[in-house]
């Protein structure tokens, strides 16, 4: 459409040729592509139900079987760069052309064909190729491996002054990992760096009670979904309030939802679910039009709501939100780690699950006004070495509970 626009001959003639080459570029990328879900097929990566990835450090070895070869693509990639280079160098002040966003997407095409580029020569970033033979996808991936080295060379570096505020930026009490995240441990900084920790400007023990389910269910099982679909069923119908449950993927949320729609249908009551496709904010428009809605959310929903005062009364999130182990950069800081004789889950895993628990958990007390429930219903809570951390991420003290009933007793928050 862009293209097709009424520019002058000059220009519509490099346009022309722009996307005569971008054709050709498309069936490129497409035969690179087929080709190399071709050599995977081969190689018997085909069972796996998930994308799978593979990481690599030489483009060459890992592309070598595909067609176009990898010189014959970035050739075409560089050819098409300098076309957008030469409008952009000598047609940025055409009224006509500025006004259709293309010099806009040619500036953004290839800065990303420079940085991938870079990727491939650099020993800085992490790059894997994701691919999907259920449904015929794949993609190039690429990620800088040291994001606070970027953080102090461009900012710390030059003693900017600064002022870091959240109330997730500490674990067990500490900055540490928060530090480390952003690259101040191992850089020098001639800046002294002050922390300050604040206490809750909310009475958090008069304000909510919050409850840990201490059992033996394996989170992977099926018994587990049912006896937490149990426990949202009688919760959320004995307090007739606003609940919101906190999963960590779509097939959790899936789950529970096929256990409570017919319940919930029996009863009348608002069932919301977060899938693939499904707007968050509608979603949420829903669950507030309803007194006793139920809102089954993903990790979109763990930050960036605001549910004050009654749009929100109980909390419930039933699983420590750790991230994929199969990751490719999780993978990479393991044996990061490992290489130092250190235990990647326990340095990077753990802290980070902390931080994301504590962020769900601010959904629930937004004003000196509210009150709630919050509920933990993941077993290693208990079942763990590293538990304790977890719980004592909050400034108040769990109750261990064994059966809903426990909760369902307490009538002083709600």
């Amino acid at each position: 459409t862009i293209i097709n626009k009424k520019l002058n001959d000059n220009t519509l003639d490099k346009i022309n040729e722009i996307k005569d080459a971008i054709n050709v570029m498309i069936d490129d990328i497409d035969s690179f592509f087929r080709s190399y879900l071709e050599s995977k097929e081969m190689s018997g990566n085909t069972a796996t139900i998930y994308p799978a990835t593979s990481l690599y450090n030489d483009m060459q070895t890992e592309f070598q079987d595909c067609h176009p070869t990898l010189e014959d693509l970035i050739s075409s990639f560089k050819s098409l760069q300098k076309m957008f280079l030469f409008i952009i160098e000598n047609q940025s002040e055409d009224k006509k052309l500025k006004g259709t966003g293309l010099i806009e997407l040619m500036s953004q095409f290839s800065d990303q064909i420079d940085i991938l580029m870079e990727s491939s020569k650099s020993n800085d970033y992490l790059s894997w190729m994701k691919y999907f033979h259920k449904n015929g996808t794949s993609s190039i991936n690429y990620l800088y491996k040291n994001v606070g080295k970027i953080l102090f060379e461009k900012y710390f570096s030059y003693n900017n002054p600064g002022l870091l505020c959240s109330a997730t930026l500490t674990t067990n009490n500490s900055f540490d990992y928060f530090i480390s995240s952003i690259g101040l441990d191992d850089f020098r900084c001639e800046q002294e760096i002050k922390k300050i920790i604040l206490s809750s400007p909310f009475y958090l023990e008069e304000q909510l009670d919050f409850y840990s389910f201490k059992s033996d269910l394996d989170i992977n099982s099926n018994e587990y979904i049912d006896n937490i679909s149990k426990q949202i069923l009688e919760i959320s119908s004995h307090f007739n309030k606003r609940m919101l449950v906190l999963c960590t993927s779509y097939k959790q949320a899936s789950q529970i939802k096929n256990r409570l729609k017919p319940q919930f249908s029996k009863i009348n009551k608002k069932l919301l679910v977060h899938e693939k496709g499904r707007s968050k904010n509608s979603l949420i428009r829903a669950y507030k039009s309803s007194t006793e809605s139920v809102l089954i959310g993903t990790m979109a929903f763990w930050e960036g709501i605001d549910l004050p005062g009654e749009e929100l009364s109980i909390l419930m999130i039933i699983r420590i939100p750790f991230s994929n182990p199969n990751d490719p950069y999780v993978r990479y800081v393991n044996e990061r780690f490992s290489s130092k004789g250190e235990n990647g889950f326990n340095e990077m895993q753990v802290p980070e699950a902390c931080l994301k628990m504590k962020q769900g958990f601010g959904r629930l007390i937004r004003t000196e006004f509210d009150c709630g429930i919050f509920i933990i219903t993941d077993p290693r809570i208990y079942n763990s070495s590293y538990g304790y951390r977890i719980l004592n991420s909050f400034s108040v003290e769990a109750k261990p509970y064994q059966h809903f009933s426990t909760i369902l007793n307490n009538e002083k928050i709600l």
